[in-house]
């Protein structure tokens, strides 16, 4: 079960990867932007622990 899992996610992550090469500037500055937007907000939940 465990095997064929991680395949399936290998598989997906190699797929956003190719799209992520391929898309505009645009497009990957949004990524970025959504990206980091989640990072911070984890941060800040540590922070006021």
């Amino acid at each position: 079960m465990e095997k064929s899992n991680n395949e399936e996610l290998e598989n997906r992550v190699l797929e956003i990867g190719k799209k992520y090469k391929n898309a505009d500037k645009p497009t990957k500055i949004e990524v970025g932007k959504i990206m980091l937007g989640e990072r911070r907000k984890f941060k800040k939940k540590k922070a006021y622990r």
